[in-house]
């Protein structure tokens, strides 16, 4: 006596029988009798047992039904023992009819066996019949049939209502092609996106800033909120769903984005149900989302005080204007963090006026520079700007006409002349006319206006403890230095001060202590800490930012080479020389996009100097920083400089100032 499993397929899955063959002929045994099979059967009736526990079988008379879903997800050693059919050693070859976006689209399928003959074989479910034989198709191939019979069942449906069923389609085709599965060049070239959620592209503007949408996939609309993570086989292959920034997730290519925005901006029509926004590529809108685009297109046009108005609660105020939206609206609009919350606004930067505060400061120099003294060029630095100001002062109080400098004696009126140039340079917004390159960039003069905190407190940082995954030790795996006492005890510090919540920290070691690698350590702990958080550290997913003279640009990346293990901070984005050259926009472009912003968000550390952030402020301050470093930070203590104002602007969750300069007991200090 032999018994085996008997397996007859179905349109719907499939029913499973215990049969033993006797020499009177084969008899059922009882499903509640399986559990006496012999043992080799063993692990197929404990499969089966579990898939009706789960609802992905059920009992009929002395068989089991078993449901095309739960069939599809059979381990193959299972298959085999309950007798389905082999996979069917066919492949499929698709083509197009019409095009797919209009009404009379269809998607043929033409099967062929392993001698490129052509069949047709009739299809049940996931199983396919072709001369004698029966044979079960593969789990994506049944999944991309399914997807194709649902398109084609939408014939004679208007355009718009046919490109969502296509997005199955092409999701299930993308993976396929060129294996199990070939498609003619249309069908592969063409790309569909299909949007369902929207977050806001925010620029500060003179009056009230301006924003764009920025569209997200569907599948985010229920895991953003609650930070969930996509499960296999969701179309997100697992990745978490936690948000950096609007570019993370956004639906588009930069160049199909700007398409899109050309387009929605156009008209004063309502939000369309598609839009073209390449060739061979189109652009699906869900119904309820163009509602709420609509309610973004009208306040985009609105006074100044309804658009900022907007910005202070975008979800509260889409949800007033759309009230059947209901809770849908939750998803619907995904929050992003934009400029920093000191940020009021724009508009031509005025030189402080601080009476109390005598200095001479050249926040706008460069390290070194040619400064035209008369008919001479002297090549000078900012300490020797303050030199030859010193001479400037002694010849004025005893009322000599020449001033001896460096060996050289120059006019009192040229050597004032030269002053007074510099200070209306300091005075000048970040796009003075420094080089005829930069000058291009924009006409528009204005900067962004903070609460400077100068006369009264207009703006306090919050302290929000922050949490802590990784270890407070000395990252190890990731530093191949091995530190100094003080140097653990300053990375220490550094970590108690990130998850106290701090908005920022001072390290002010003495010139050759070794900050660089106490900050260096500090990042790659930090990297390690958020890498450990997942789906909970949305809030410090952005960039590193670093800024330092640039002299000392290289030395960050050498420092980095010699302490840390290869690709701890990941890839380091240049905002200096070339790499800031590359990072300019091509053609026109206000200050906000002057730089590719979209490069800067995505990046993993950023490196560039004081005069470089002050120039490209406004593109800068557009990225959320998870961590910003300012060495040399004495550079911008003068409260009234650009470069100070434009450091302070800049949107980061936590800031490192290093500096090696002793902090003098000065207000200005202070």
């Amino acid at each position: 006596m032999t018994t085996a499993f008997v397996f007859s397929p179905s349109a719907q899955g499939g029913t499973i029988a215990l049969i033993e063959k006797r020499m009177l002929g084969p008899r059922p045994v009882p499903v509640d009798m399986w559990h006496t099979a012999p043992e080799s059967l063993a692990p197929a009736v404990r499969y089966l047992k579990r898939l009706i526990d789960s609802g992905g079988a059920s009992i009929q008379g002395t068989e089991v039904t078993v449901t095309t879903d739960a069939l599809l997800s059979v381990p193959a050693s299972i298959a085999t023992l309950l007798q389905t059919p082999a996979i069917a050693p066919l492949s499929l070859s698709l083509s197009l009819n019409g095009r797919v976006e209009t009404s009379d689209g269809a998607i043929t399928a033409s099967w062929y066996d392993t001698n490129f003959r052509r069949l047709t074989p009739k299809r049940t479910g996931m199983f396919v019949g072709f001369g004698q034989e029966t044979g079960r198709l593969a789990t994506p191939v049944y999944h991309l049939l399914e997807a194709i019979d649902a398109y084609n069942a939408t014939l004679g449906q208007p355009p718009e209502q046919r490109l969502p069923s296509w997005l199955a389609v092409q999701q299930r085709l993308e993976p396929l092609t060129g294996t199990a599965v070939k498609a003619d060049k249309i069908l592969q070239n063409l790309r569909i996106y299909q949007a369902g959620a929207f977050a806001l592209d925010i620029k500060q503007a003179v009056g009230a800033p301006i924003f764009d949408p920025v569209l997200m996939v569907s599948a985010m609309r229920a895991s953003l909120e609650d930070e969930t993570i996509a499960p296999e086989g969701s179309g997100g292959d697992g990745m978490e769903l936690n948000l950096k920034d609007n570019e993370e997730h956004a639906l588009l290519a930069p160049h199909q984005h700007a398409e899109f925005l050309k387009q929605f901006n156009a008209d004063g029509l309502g939000t369309r149900p598609s839009y073209v926004v390449a060739r061979n590529t189109y652009l699906v809108i869900e119904p309820e989302l163009q509602s709420a685009l609509n309610v973004v297109k009208r306040l985009r046009r609105a006074p100044d005080s309804e658009r900022r108005a907007f910005l202070r609660n975008p979800r509260t105020y889409i949800a007033e204007a759309l009230p059947d939206a209901g809770e849908a609206i939750g998803t619907i609009f995904v929050e992003t963090r934009q400029y920093s919350e000191r940020v009021v606004g724009l508009g031509i930067w005025e030189k402080p006026k601080l009476d109390w505060l005598m200095r001479k400061g050249q926040g706008w120099l460069p390290e070194r520079f040619v400064l035209r003294v008369g008919s001479k060029d002297l090549e000078v630095d900012a300490k020797g700007v303050e030199e030859l100001a010193a001479a400037a002062d002694s010849a004025a109080s005893e009322g000599r006409e020449d001033i001896r400098y460096r060996g050289e004696t120059f006019s009192k009126d040229d050597v004032d002349a030269a002053l007074a140039r510099l200070r209306d340079m300091e005075a000048a917004p970040p796009h003075f006319d420094r080089s005829a390159e930069e000058a291009k960039l924009s006409e528009d003069r204005n900067v962004l206006l903070m609460n400077d905190n100068i006369e009264e407190t207009g703006f306090a940082a919050g302290v929000t403890p922050r949490p802590l995954f990784a270890q407070k030790l000395w990252p190890s795996d990731a530093v191949r230095t091995v530190p100094k006492p003080h140097q653990t005890t300053g990375f220490g510090w550094l970590v108690d001060a990130w998850t106290s919540g701090l908005p920022g920290a001072l390290l002010a070691d003495d010139m050759g202590l070794g900050k660089t690698m106490q900050a260096l350590a500090f990042l790659a702990w930090f990297r390690s800490n958020r890498h450990a958080a997942g789906a909970e550290a949305k809030r410090f997913h952005g960039p590193i930012l670093i800024v330092a003279p640039t002299a000392l640009l290289r030395n960050w990346q050498k420092e980095a080479e010699t302490h840390l293990v290869p690709d701890s901070l990941g890839e380091c984005v240049e905002v200096f020389g070339s790499g800031l050259n590359r990072l300019k926009a091509r053609g026109p472009a206000s200050p906000e996009d002057a730089l590719d912003v979209s490069r800067l968000r995505d990046s993993d550390w950023i490196l560039t100097t004081y005069e470089t952030l002050a120039n490209f402020h406004r593109a800068f301050a557009r990225v959320a920083y998870s961590v910003a470093i300012f060495d040399e930070m004495q550079k911008i203590k003068a409260p009234d400089t650009i470069n100070t104002h434009a450091a302070k602007v800049m949107n980061a969750d936590f800031v490192l100032g290093m500096t090696g300069t002793p902090i003098e007991n000065r207000i200005e200090d202070i």
